[in-house]
């Protein structure tokens, strides 16, 4: 401590260092301010898979094969944009079936076939006559009925016969016709190969088929003295 006197002789009282202190001052309108939390992501909504017909597959431009359909093939049908669906099929087009049709504007024939009372496919016949053939070729052979969807019960039996024709019909090899009916999951027997050997019905389809509604890429290439000097 310091002391000093003044001029008047007086003596001072000693100048007394006090210790620095922090002041805290409560406050009474301080508010809390909470860090924001962070938002959750947006949940994304997966697309719903398109799962097509079992067996499914590409005959031609805008002309396609394979099994019944069910519901959970239709979205991907939607995206064919048909026009018609064959059914060959030993009872006729599920309800179902027929309401998915009606909704998108599309023309379901019915070819009854595909019967075989249980029999192995040795001992069973051919899966689909002559005249059933000649039928859904001259309904999806037209330019009106495209795009088309052909199918029997599992995508193999009936219509692999039905595209085996089909082929006979643009002069495939026999080779080849059961090459493709193997790439599909489907055989042809013994059976099947003579009544496909035998078959030409090219005249009987021609007749069916109305002047200019006939797909392009039948006989593309060919000329008519061509295809009518085969038949």
């Amino acid at each position: 401590m310091l002391s000093h006197e003044s001029q008047t002789g007086l003596t001072l009282s000693p100048i007394t260092t006090l210790p620095l202190t922090t002041m805290i001052i409560p406050t009474t309108n301080a508010t809390a301010v909470e860090t924001p939390k962070p938002m959750p992501a947006p949940k994304t909504l997966e697309p719903k898979p398109l799962i097509p017909p079992l067996h499914f597959g590409v005959i031609n431009s805008n002309l396609y094969r394979g099994s019944h359909p069910r519901s959970h093939n239709y979205r991907f049908l939607r995206r064919l944009r048909l026009s018609t669906i064959v059914s060959l099929t030993p009872q006729p087009p599920s309800e179902e079936l027929h309401e998915f049709a009606r909704q998108q504007g599309i023309n379901v024939v019915w070819l009854e076939c595909g019967s075989h009372n249980g029999k192995s496919k040795k001992k069973r016949g051919v899966a689909i006559t002559s005249e059933n053939i000649v039928a859904a070729l001259s309904v999806l052979l037209r330019q009106s009925s495209s795009p088309a969807y052909v199918h029997c019960m599992n995508g193999t039996d009936v219509v692999v016969v039905l595209v085996a024709c089909l082929r006979r019909l643009q002069f495939w090899s026999m080779a080849s016709i059961a090459s493709e009916a193997g790439t599909y999951g489907g055989e042809l027997s013994v059976k099947d190969q003579i009544f496909v050997e035998k078959f030409n019905a090219r005249r009987e389809v021609r007749a069916n088929l109305k002047e200019g509604d006939m797909v392009k890429w039948l006989w593309k290439g060919m000329s008519k003295e061509v295809i009518e000097g085969l038949e």
